[in-house]
């Protein structure tokens, strides 16, 4: 029950603070989905459209349409939208903001663990609520969501992707809990999917010695991710659709334009949409100092797996990200409000895991809950600057005018 207050409170803080006027602006502007896609559906039978993407008005008219988002994660769309039809003031952009960002911080609950909650006392708690709250209020996610477009899967799939590691740190990829983890993430983002278990078979050959069961495991994901992928973009080719696809060439830089793209380096730092570098930067920074600190003074008895620290699922978690900048980097410098939550998300979780054991942190509390609540401040101040930048999509580090005197 507090953890749902809690939530609550911080979605609405941060709803007050800046995303609600990022979410009125946005509605000014078309959407693909909202003015185009869904339209689209309604007019025409679905054995003339196909219910594929269309991101301009006239795109069924012209024979083109966009057949890289997955029919079923479609249909969860139009759910939404169908919602917005009846509730005006209850947006699709708002909603998949309160799905995803409260789905974000169950699946880091859900990687806690249960055992770790119970020994939890009040000055340990107070540590993990700031961590959640520093989570909570990572601008990159909100300034994602209130400035570009809606269909943002990635912020669905992150939760996603951090329960399936989870599992797999704990019990390997078997069971209930995988198997659905897998399937929703096979058709939410088949791509993100494929990757994923394109890791699980690498690190089953050469990290495990073979393990069968994950190779297994491994196949049936990227088979399942293959299908679900190819579904639209045959269902395009069979209705006569120009594909608006942006080809594998393109998203791997190897087409040789310098336009959007430069190297690998600058897509994670430097990226077409001009987020800035202290977006990644604090994070892994913070990141980077608790993991010195519990290096330097957490028990030496202390093993790995006796504190419960997440070491053994990250590999997975950031899995995904790595891989796509390996292998589509233009993708990801373009589109950096898409991926940032699959690299800047784990970096967050990960910050929150750890202090779930703050035992390691109590011989320097007071220092650790004022280092998060100044972060926290910073996050929403970034937040609030980014819903009054009408020129901008991300607010710059510091002030726009000169300094006096």
């Amino acid at each position: 029950m507090l953890a749902v207050v809690v939530l609550t409170i911080g979605i609405w803080a941060v709803y007050k603070i800046g995303f609600g006027q990022m979410v009125a602006t946005a509605n000014l502007r078309p959407e693909r989905l909202r003015d185009y896609t869904f339209p689209t559906w309604h007019q025409y039978s679905w054995t003339q459209h196909g219910f594929l993407t269309f991101l301009v008005a006239d795109g069924y008219a012209k024979g083109q349409a966009y057949a890289n988002e997955p029919t079923l994660y479609l249909w969860l769309m139009w759910v939404l939208y169908r919602i917005q039809l009846i509730f005006p003031a209850v947006t699709m952009r708002l909603m998949v903001a309160l799905i995803s960002m409260s789905a974000s911080l169950l699946s880091i609950g859900y990687a806690i663990g249960s055992p770790t909650w119970a020994k939890l006392d009040f000055r340990r708690t107070v540590l993990l609520l700031a961590a959640f709250a520093y989570f909570l209020t990572l601008p990159t996610f909100w300034i994602s969501l209130g400035k570009f477009n809606v269909d943002n899967v990635f912020v669905l799939i992150f939760p996603v992707l951090l329960v399936a590691s989870a599992v797999i740190a704990r019990r390997g990829p078997q069971g209930k809990s995988f198997w659905l983890t897998a399937v929703v993430m096979c058709v939410l983002m088949p791509m993100t999917a494929a990757l994923f278990g394109a890791f699980m078979g690498l690190r089953a050959i050469f990290a495990r010695r073979l393990d069968l069961r994950m190779l297994r495991s491994a196949i049936v994901m990227s088979v399942l991710s293959v299908i679900v992928y190819l579904q639209p973009v045959v269902v395009a080719k069979l209705l006569h659709f120009t594909s608006e696809n942006s080809t594998w060439l393109f998203r791997s830089g190897l087409d040789g334009d310098m336009q959007y793209y430069g190297n690998f380096i600058n897509s994670v730092f430097v990226p077409y949409f001009n987020r800035p570098m202290y977006f990644v930067l604090i994070p892994a920074a913070l990141l980077l100092l608790q993991l010195w600190y519990r290096i330097r003074f957490a028990p030496q008895s202390n093993s790995t797996e006796e504190t419960g620290y997440p070491d053994a699922m990250m590999p997975y978690l950031f899995a995904s990200y790595l891989l796509t900048l390996l292998f589509w980097p233009q993708a990801v410098a373009i589109h950096p409000y898409l991926y940032d939550p699959l690299l800047i998300g784990p970096v967050g979780a990960w910050i929150v895991l750890n202090f779930a054991k703050p035992e390691v942190y109590e011989r320097h509390y007071l220092a650790w809950l004022f280092v998060l609540l100044f972060l926290v401040t910073f996050n929403a101040t970034k937040i609030a600057q980014a819903a009054h930048c009408s020129a901008c999509y991300f607010p710059s580090w510091g002030m726009q005018s000169q300094q006096a005197g």
